[in-house]
């Protein structure tokens, strides 16, 4: 009986935590660069001191990237303040221009390079903020046919 109440637990639980997302999401490994800015920063033209790093999976609302550039510690409290934010651009297509867009962190487990978690494990969640409509159609249609292409 109490593998059978686990197991119902375990499905209400997957359910409700698809339930919390607002979009798809695809496991994708892709090229994202991106720079911290100031909050009150605009222009998407270009990333002018670009950190490189790979996503984990994308959606509509943001991205999950895996593995720790080196990023101070102070510019990770200026993300979680709010005082920056970040600038990125997605590489999904060899050869296309990136996906440029503004993003701010929802999480993180950098803390837990204190507790010996290597560099590679580190993740961040950002989201995407200030979309245009054609940012969104793209990420939106590109997370549709990785899915389709999953099926």
């Amino acid at each position: 009986m109490i593998g059978t109440q686990q197991m119902a637990f375990d499905f209400v639980l997957q359910l409700a935590m698809k339930e919390l997302r607002e979009y798809p999401r695809v496991r994708k490994d892709v090229k994202v660069c991106f720079e911290f800015v100031k909050w009150n920063e605009w222009d998407l033209d270009e990333i002018k001191k670009p950190i490189t790093i790979r996503s984990y999976d994308i959606s509509a609302s943001g991205v999950r990237l895996l593995g720790s550039p080196v990023i101070r510690r102070r510019d990770l409290k200026r993300l979680v303040k709010g005082t920056k934010k970040i600038r990125m651009a997605l590489y999904l297509a060899t050869g296309e221009d990136p996906l440029m867009s503004f993003a701010r962190l929802i999480w993180t487990n950098f803390h837990e390079l204190d507790r010996g978690l290597p560099h590679e494990e580190i993740q961040f969640g950002l989201k995407f903020i200030d979309v245009s409509s054609p940012f969104f159609n793209t990420i939106t249609q590109y997370v549709e046919k990785q899915l389709g292409e999953k099926s």
